[in-house]
């Protein structure tokens, strides 16, 4: 894989996986909230083109407010899960507030690993 780096960006080409569809998609919501983030830990290394047992993705964002984690959450409550808590208050203020991780996956994609699994 040939990549280019040009400015702040890192190119190259390549198809895009179910789990670069969900990354994309997902920051998608964060960008438009104007939340900053980071991903880190495997997804990078899976993006890089490493094979990993696991495909989680750890995403780092900047402390915010409830509101806007309210405002985020009703975004994205459609499509995702949290697999937490599906309470938002509890999201933010047992998990999030106290450093801890919120664990989201997308909804058509979690019932048709459930039902798999049957």
């Amino acid at each position: 894989m040939e990549i280019e780096f040009k400015e702040d960006k890192i190119i190259f080409n390549r198809e895009l996986s179910l789990l670069d569809s969900f990354v994309l998609s997902f920051t998608e919501y964060l960008a438009s909230n104007n939340i900053k983030y980071v991903i880190v830990s495997g997804y990078v290394a899976i993006f890089f083109g490493r094979s990993r047992i696991s495909e989680d993705v750890d995403i780092l964002i900047e402390n915010i407010s409830f509101q806007k984690f309210l405002k985020f959450w009703s975004e994205i409550e459609q499509s995702y899960e949290c697999l937490n808590t599906g309470n938002s208050y509890e999201a933010y203020n047992d998990y999030l507030k106290n450093y801890q991780a919120i664990r989201i996956a997308e909804k058509e994609i979690l019932f048709r690993t459930l039902s798999s699994n049957l």
